[in-house]
């Protein structure tokens, strides 16, 4: 495993770690402890976990190509079953003061069964650092087979990966928008997509209204919210990580998914405790 994979795991790990810790000793405080906290504490901490792991670890290489410039074509075979991503990973050029070298905006359009579809990107690179970029025989193998990966920085982008549309067959493309010197050819890889984000969105909020529930019954302070940021956080890692993101990126997701965790889930978890607060008669001493 290598020292951004460890960093990236890490990253997860202490994030999951901080906040599991947090709501067990909150759930001390109570009288008795619910059993139901536990499954949805551990439904919580395992989105993440796996999530992280899915976008980190792509997986087997199912058909591969390349790209240089706009107009040029390429042709992927895509499997019959299951759902896949097309991963765009940018081999960068030398910087040049006389051109744009700090991004490169690209469009794919394909058409799979009939249907034409049409994927947007940008390559940014961090301007005027000179450090090993990606190295790997072009053609021959692919991005993760060979060679030294350069990683993306904070405020890079060197990877994307966008869900393909349409059933297994074959996929012909053609570059219809090249604008920027950052990326000299963009490696395409058709590999395995993780799960769909509606789905996500849906185990997410499913499990944030069982913490609001919780919360509201038994009055575990705060459980609400950090049961909504580690399930949000799983969300956000889907569409926002790719594996030359390592931790960088892997931290960065965990900002909207406190803004939407803690913010949202928990602020609906404290008015639904008051709500299901028992009443206090005015007589009651």
């Amino acid at each position: 495993m290598e020292v951004n994979d460890l960093l990236s795991t890490g990253v997860v790990a202490a994030i999951i770690i901080l906040i599991f810790f947090s709501t067990v000793r909150r759930l001390l405080d109570l009288p008795k402890v619910p059993w139901i906290v536990w499954p949805i504490i551990l439904l919580a901490s395992a989105m993440p976990s796996y999530m992280a792991y899915t976008v980190l670890n792509p997986g087997e290489i199912f058909d591969k190509a390349e790209v240089r410039a706009q107009k040029d074509t390429f042709k992927l075979d895509i499997p019959a079953e299951g759902e896949y991503a097309l991963m765009v990973t940018a081999l960068l050029g030398p910087e040049d003061e006389d051109q744009n070298t700090d991004n490169t905006a690209y469009t794919l359009r394909y058409e799979m069964g009939g249907k034409e579809h049409r994927v947007t990107g940008t390559i940014r690179r961090d301007s005027g650092s000179n450090e090993v970029e990606v190295d790997v025989d072009a053609g021959n193998s692919s991005v993760r087979e060979l060679g030294k990966r350069r990683s993306g920085g904070l405020g890079e982008d060197l990877q994307d990966r966008h869900d393909i549309k349409g059933a297994g067959g074959t996929l012909e493309g053609r570059v219809t928008n090249w604008k920027g010197a950052a990326a000299q050819v963009l490696f395409l890889e058709v590999v395995k997509a993780p799960p769909a984000a509606y789905l996500l969105w849906i185990v997410a909020l499913v499990i944030s209204v069982l913490g609001i529930i919780i919360e509201g019954k038994y009055g575990v302070t705060e459980f609400a919210g950090n049961v909504g940021l580690l399930t949000m956080y799983g969300v956000f890692l889907r569409d926002g990580v790719t594996p030359l993101d390592t931790y960088q990126g892997v931290g960065m997701a965990v900002l909207p998914a406190a803004i939407v965790g803690l913010l949202g889930v928990g602020l609906t978890g404290q008015l639904a405790s008051k709500m299901m607060a028992p009443k206090v008669n005015k007589g009651e001493s």
